[in-house]
């Protein structure tokens, strides 16, 4: 499978196609942690905050969050 499109991401987390679209181009570096979630849940991809950390370094931000 080949990199997700803007329309395949707004569609699986929820996020406006706009919006999805910015974040693939790299033309929006951040987005709010509860965007952040809703991504990496419905994707595994990881934006914003999550960007660089590992599945261990997610889970209690989390429960921060939560």
């Amino acid at each position: 499978m080949g990199p997700m499109t803007p329309t395949e991401l707004s569609d699986k987390s929820g996020i406006s196609l706009g919006y999805a679209s910015m974040l693939l181009s790299g033309e929006r570096l951040s987005c709010s942690l509860e965007i952040a979630f809703k991504i990496y849940d419905a994707t595994g991809l990881q934006f914003g905050i999550l960007k660089d950390l590992t599945p261990d370094q997610i889970e209690p931000l989390r429960k921060k969050a939560a």
